[in-house]
């Protein structure tokens, strides 16, 4: 899946120029915590969090001072430069592996060096916990892999002798997850373990966590 299909396009954004009491009103008025700040011509200088603001201004009730600061400090003051962004034509992984290497909270998407769209970290979990099927009804099962030869031929043949449909498949390092349209959890069960599958983890309910 690509960043373009799961984007927010034209997010709202703040120029360099604008003052923080501008930038901190947009905020609430759009209920986002991050602010694309970027020129006339739409390119994207810098980006504006509320966590950078708060920094600067920490408590919620500003005494008169505060308040006239807050008014005047301009948005490039504090905003961060160079910020990390990804383009609409990579991947989701791409955007995954950012978020977690750089300990990022949302990549603003440039193309031809112009602002289109924003991803934040909710965007990419809620892609993931799509390709996992969670809160979809079924059967959810982790085996482990196997470095036995037509492991997923022997898997797929196993699943189809009990007519059980598998909706999503994820591959991990050492264990598969299957999303099963059956909810009978012991017909699962049977079926993987008499094609001799070890089953790490076995639920039909959509809120089970493997350590409850």
């Amino acid at each position: 899946m690509l960043i373009a299909e799961i984007m927010t396009p034209q997010p709202v954004s703040i120029s360099a120029d604008a003052q923080v009491g501008q930038a901190l009103e947009l905020m609430r008025t759009h209920s986002v915590r991050h602010l694309p700040v970027i020129t006339r011509e739409g390119k994207l200088v810098g980006l504006l969090s509320e966590t950078d603001i708060l920094r600067l201004f920490p408590r919620k009730e500003l005494n008169k001072y505060e308040a006239n600061l807050l008014s005047r400090t301009p948005v490039r003051q504090i905003m961060k430069t160079d910020p990390h962004f990804i383009e609409p034509t990579a991947t989701v992984e791409a955007a995954a592996h950012l978020f977690a290497s750089c300990h990022l909270d949302c990549l603003p998407v440039v193309e031809n060096q112009r602002l289109v769209g924003i991803i934040t970290e909710t965007d990419v979990f809620r892609i993931f916990a799509t390709a996992f099927g969670f809160a979809e009804p079924g059967t959810r099962v982790t085996i482990a892999i196997s470095p036995r030869k037509g492991f997923l031929a022997s898997l797929v043949t196993a699943l189809d002798r009990y007519n059980l449909r598998v909706e999503k498949l994820v591959v991990l390092p050492d264990e598969i997850v299957l999303k099963l349209a059956q909810e009978d959890k012991e017909l699962v069960k049977r079926a993987l373990s008499e094609a001799g599958f070890q089953v790490i983890h076995l639920t039909s309910d959509p809120l089970a966590c493997p350590w409850t």
